[in-house]
């Protein structure tokens, strides 16, 4: 076979990543993957348990045989598989609510990501939608609950590695600034049990937030303060915690958190930020998470993902000192200081 063969035949999977997307989120959205997580069942089975037509759905589980989420056992009947498994709601790093959002929010915002690529706009500006794509959620409490949910399988499955990398065992007081529904805090203080902290958020954060302090038993050593980071951070805390916090927002709007960050933070305080460095121009396929995570920022709140310089310089310019880079799997850590 040539090589141009070789690249065409590789570019028409890529050309169709759709297509897998469309078949996680439909198996989940159906109930396929959770009627799957009681043991083996035929397709009929599987049916009948989603109110789905029969011999449809035995199509869409030797598509999800094809891409390894079952197996087949025997002529007629399918299980799932380990990975399939963790589209299961029981998983402990599941990411059923992940493949929700990807399909059901995701895939529809990226089909117009050439207007945005064409004008620099996110979706929501192009819209004419008032306060961006965080201004959408608060008006679509359904998005807003596939997103937020969507948050925690990802927190949860990066908070091992975040968690070992940050020394949060002497972390005293940890202020999850944006923190959302409380995911990473309450793992930190489950993994550290002389830690104690609070998130802030927005108000529509708070229910949930609430709801997961409880469900872990934390209420005396977790709470949840609302409020808006660009106004100002509390005091009193000696680490402040930023994941995935700045990559929603242009450059001034991050220097203006940071500065609030440092006007808060204490003599001996720290802050950690995590994010997802872009390496400095040698892409290659390790980095197209990051890319194509850049892209959906574009088309989403607007900000962006950046090198590890570029986070640097936004550390610098709020009047900070980086202090540390620390890798923590899929993510690097930055802790800055006065």
């Amino acid at each position: 076979m040539s090589n141009a063969l070789v690249f065409a035949d590789r570019l028409l999977d890529l050309l169709g990543g759709h297509r897998v997307t469309a078949a996680l989120c439909t198996a989940v959205e159906l109930g396929v993957v959770e009627a799957l997580t009681a043991g083996e069942r035929t397709a009929t089975e599987v049916a009948n348990e989603c109110s789905t037509h029969a011999p449809s759905t035995e199509r869409l589980l030797i598509a999800l045989v094809a891409l390894g989420i079952c197996q087949s056992v025997g002529p007629t009947r399918y299980r799932l598989t380990d990975m399939g498994a963790c589209l299961a709601n029981s998983a402990s790093h599941s990411l059923r609510s992940w493949a929700l959002f990807e399909g059901k929010m995701l895939s529809h915002s990226w089909m117009g990501l050439a207007e945005s690529v064409r004008s620099g706009r996110t979706a929501a500006e192009l819209a004419g939608a008032d306060g961006g794509r965080y201004g959408q959620m608060h008006r679509d409490p359904e998005a807003a609950l596939v997103f937020d949910a969507a948050m925690a399988n990802m927190t949860r499955l990066v908070a091992r590695d975040l968690i070992a990398a940050g020394d949060f065992n002497s972390a005293g007081k940890v202020l999850d600034v944006g923190g959302g529904a409380g995911t990473l805090l309450v793992e930190i203080l489950r993994a550290c049990p002389t830690t104690s902290g609070s998130i802030l958020d927005l108000e529509r954060c708070e229910a949930a937030a609430r709801r997961a302090i409880d469900a872990a038993g934390m209420r005396s050593r977790a709470s949840f303060l609302t409020g808006d980071f660009f106004a100002g951070i509390p005091a009193g805390f000696d680490t402040l915690l930023l994941k995935n916090v700045l990559h929603n927002w242009d450059d001034e709007r991050c220097v203006v958190l940071l500065a609030n960050c440092r006007s808060a933070l204490a003599d001996a305080g720290r802050i950690v930020i995590a994010e997802r460095f872009l390496p400095p121009r040698d892409y290659s396929s390790r980095s197209a998470s990051t890319a194509l995570g850049d892209l959906n920022m574009l088309r989403g709140p607007g900000g962006r993902e950046r090198s590890e310089a570029a986070y640097c310089g936004l550390v610098t310019s709020a009047g900070l000192r980086v202090a540390r880079r620390i890798p923590a799997g899929r993510y690097d850590l930055l802790v800055a200081t006065r």
